[in-house]
């Protein structure tokens, strides 16, 4: 558990720090790392939130 959590930590610090310099930089877009590491983080959440449930994605669909 204290694994999966330090992963999407890491993972969130790494998409934003990346995003900042590199679609900040091309776009002129300040705040691009502070999106992408929120939607980051989001799909973590919601991964946790669809196993939690115990449902898949294909079946949830049909």
């Amino acid at each position: 558990m204290v694994r999966d959590i330090l992963f999407a930590f890491i993972c969130t610090v790494l998409a934003g720090f990346f995003a900042a310099g590199w679609i900040g930089d091309w776009l002129n877009w300040p705040d691009a790392g502070a999106v992408f590491a929120v939607a980051v983080m989001g799909c973590f959440i919601l991964r946790a939130v669809y196993e939690k449930r115990g449902t898949d994605d294909d079946a949830a669909e049909k």
